[in-house]
């Protein structure tokens, strides 16, 4: 991923730059740490924690995440929230597009009738947080009763 050199907005104060892997960060106009270089995960991190707060919505959009991440609740997608008591039916499908590459696609159902389509990178990490998050929704009390039923 990379940005054009330009300084843009977290907040009122702060500021940051990407320049290759390199983030430079300004409160103000003060430097507070400049060039640091930033491998693939610490990048996709540091823009998970700021892109609630910047102020540049073409870099807010840009901002793609490839994982479901579980929480006691329930669930993200990219950036939206998923409650499990909300959720009527979940499906999952496995999306092949070129040779070797797969996706994802999540289609839910919630409560209200509202259907959405989530389309999320095939890996081992999302295979396992889906499984889990298939679990919960059945209401299984470990893995031995969901496969019971089935």
């Amino acid at each position: 991923m990379e940005f054009d050199g330009k300084k843009y907005k977290i907040d009122d104060y702060l500021k940051f730059k990407f320049k290759d892997r390199n983030v430079t960060l300004y409160m103000g106009d003060k430097l507070i740490f400049k060039n640091i270089y930033f491998d693939e995960d610490e990048i996709k991190r540091f823009l998970y924690i700021v892109k609630p707060y910047l102020k540049n919505p073409k870099i807010a959009e840009n901002i793609n995440f490839h994982e479901i991440k579980p929480f006691k609740e329930g669930f993200f997608i990219k950036h939206k929230k998923f409650y499990y008591d909300k959720i009527d039916r979940l499906e999952i499908k496995i999306h092949r597009y070129y040779a070797n590459l797969e996706d994802f696609e999540i289609y839910i159902t919630l409560n209200n009738g509202k259907k959405i389509k989530k389309r999320i990178r095939k890996s081992e990490l999302n295979e396992a947080v889906i499984l889990f998050i298939s679990f919960k929704l059945a209401k299984c009390e470990d893995i031995k009763s969901c496969i019971d039923r089935s």
